[in-house]
């Protein structure tokens, strides 16, 4: 049980410093640059969203679906393999798209230059 207790005090990512400025552009990506990412790929896998999950595990679910993040090129092949998510086609995968856009989900790709989830 310590150990629960102090892994719930420790946060799962840190802030390095590297002593330099940087501009802060804030922005939403708009659907139209998702559906390019995902235009741009060639192997999907979607999975469920880890937030969603723990929240409802907590007793604090929404009704949003569960499977809603999805990964490209290796790491679509990395969730198909391990069993944490299910390769989907690039139909599926705008599927998926559109239904966010309707449900009002915000879509938050990988920090990178070319995104390997969403």
């Amino acid at each position: 049980m310590a150990e629960t207790g102090a892994w719930r005090k420790v946060p799962q990512l840190r802030t390095i410093p590297v002593e330099k400025s940087i501009t802060v552009q804030p922005g939403v990506m708009p659907y139209e640059r998702a559906e390019e990412i995902v235009r741009s790929n060639k192997s999907f896998a979607v999975s469920n969203c880890i937030c969603r999950q723990e929240q409802r595990i907590l007793g604090k679910g929404c009704d949003k679906p569960e499977e809603s993040c999805m990964q490209f090129g290796g790491a679509a092949k990395s969730v198909g393999a391990t069993g944490r998510g299910r390769a989907i086609s690039q139909e599926e995968a705008l599927a998926i798209l559109n239904r966010a856009e309707e449900i009002g989900l915000v879509l938050q790709p990988a920090n990178a230059k070319n995104p390997f989830v969403i």
